[in-house]
């Protein structure tokens, strides 16, 4: 009886905890999908501060997203989030500024799904910065999907044949699929543009490479 009462309780009690332990809007992406009117004097007032700086509603936008990505490097979510939802505010077809959600909900959440969404939809906007490209193909690899990770790294270098880290992302994914060849190829490759190879990568792929 004792039990039967206690599983009682505890179903009652985990829509509570459930609510309690999650983020308010304000510290979610976009208001955590709110309606824009619920953020509208909070818009105006931004649109006011910016055009008596003589700012236009993108270039207030980048502004807060540089605060936003410094305070992101720094693992400041908080300010992050912060800064990132008021450029969202001023220019919500800003494709840098989903990336910076992604990343913030990918490190600060691991909700891996959710980010994935924020890199479709900044990929889904004009400009798109080629280490949005990257950064979305390094998640992809990271779920496995190796092929998925590729044509988007690929997309990285059409943007700039010299952006970072993409050359890692195909010589990653040619080695999870055992083409140590390609993969050694992409990691010499990585190693020459000054990517951020994993320790040892190198060496491991071409040394398969040698002995296949």
């Amino acid at each position: 009886m004792r039990k039967q009462a206690l599983c009682l309780a505890l179903l009652v009690a985990l829509p509570v905890l459930q609510e309690s332990i999650s983020a308010p809007a304000y510290l979610m992406p976009m208001f955590g999908g709110q309606a824009r009117r619920s953020s509208a004097n909070e818009e105006k007032a931004l649109v006011a501060t910016y055009e008596k700086r003589g700012f236009t509603r993108q270039e207030g936008a980048r502004e807060l997203l540089i605060t936003g990505w410094n305070a992101l490097e720094k693992k400041d979510y908080t300010n992050a989030i912060s800064q990132l939802n008021q450029a969202w505010l001023l220019d919500p077809e800003y494709a840098d500024v989903y990336h910076g959600f992604a990343l913030i909900v990918e490190r600060r959440d691991k909700d891996v799904k959710t980010a994935e969404s924020l890199y479709r939809q900044a990929l889904n906007k004009d400009d798109v910065a080629p280490e949005t490209y990257v950064d979305y193909g390094r998640l992809l690899l990271l779920q496995g999907r190796a092929d998925e990770s590729r044509e988007v790294s690929y997309k990285a270098l059409d943007v700039s044949p010299r952006v970072r880290d993409a050359r890692v992302n195909i010589a990653q994914a040619h080695y999870r699929q055992g083409n140590f060849v390609k993969a050694c190829r992409w990691a010499k490759s990585a190693q020459q543009n000054g990517d951020n190879l994993p320790k040892g990568f190198q060496d491991e792929a071409c040394t398969h490479a040698d002995s296949g």
